[in-house]
């Protein structure tokens, strides 16, 4: 079976995140962490789903990463993250400048 190793899953992100590993799925907010005992060898896995706005992304940890180690959620999903941000500031600014020709017209 190999070694029982240990690493804490830290969800640093304003999302969701499912936590899918071998012994059952755990559920993460924003802000929490979390720690998982696995082997590091054989079929142990730790899936990281994050639900985004516009559908889930999922990303599996490999057995070499887990050891004594914090996964931070937005270091896996660095880019996905980004998109959304730079979507978000997009959209924000769309809603500002429609508001600034709403009150141009009403003058």
């Amino acid at each position: 079976m190999g070694a029982k190793v240990s690493c804490v899953i830290y969800n640093d992100t304003k999302y969701h995140v499912k936590i899918d590993n071998y012994f059952g799925d755990q559920e993460l907010e924003p802000g929490e962490r979390q720690g998982i005992w696995l082997y590091e060898t054989g079929n142990y896995y730790v899936n990281l789903i994050v639900t985004f706005p516009h559908g889930n992304e999922s990303v599996e940890l490999k057995n070499s990463e887990y050891k004594n180690r914090t996964h931070r959620i937005s270091e896996y999903f660095r880019d996905k993250i980004d998109k959304y941000k730079a979507e978000e500031r997009r959209e924000a600014e769309e809603r500002r400048k429609a508001k600034e020709k709403r009150k141009e017209e009403e003058k």
